[in-house]
């Protein structure tokens, strides 16, 4: 969560005015601190009923309930719409499966940010989105978890 935080505040200029999606939001730290950098709306999803009802109130709590909703699902909710920028902080075996649909829920130009693996397994990580139409941007790591960052193009 603390390199998703550190790429989200390095990137301020594409989050300010844009649409985001939390996947896997839990309790909503990241919805939270992009609605706070100015994104024009935020969206969190979370496959637990109890994480997407807190992520709310956490989101009240913080003062942006107004830019943030919340729903329980998974990946397939992502047909709701089109986003700017997408930040999943999920495990790994998820994001390899997901990779391809956050591709597709993503404007042209958008940013994704995955987080929630080692580092050795950012090849297998870059390697399905390079075949989802994204090209790697960065990565980060920090004891040997890692964080990346895509763009669609």
């Amino acid at each position: 969560t603390y390199m998703m935080c550190r790429a989200l505040l390095e990137n301020e200029s594409a989050v300010k005015g844009s649409v985001v999606m939390d996947m896997g939001c839990g309790t909503a730290i990241l919805a939270i601190l992009a609605a706070k950098m100015g994104a024009a709306h935020t969206y969190g999803i979370d496959i637990d009923a109890v994480a997407a009802v807190s992520a709310f109130d956490n989101a009240r709590l913080n003062r942006v309930s107004r830019h943030v909703e919340t729903y329980c699902g998974d990946a397939s909710l992502l047909q709701m719409g089109k986003y700017d920028v997408l930040l999943a902080n999920i495990n790994r075996n998820i994001l390899l499966e997901d990779i391809p649909t956050y591709s597709r829920s993503l404007k042209k130009g958008g940013l994704l940010f995955v987080s929630g693996f080692y580092e050795e397994d950012l090849p297998m990580i870059s390697g399905v989105a390079a075949q989802a139409g994204l090209e790697f941007l960065k990565s980060d790591s920090m004891d040997k978890w890692c964080c990346a960052q895509f763009r669609k193009g």
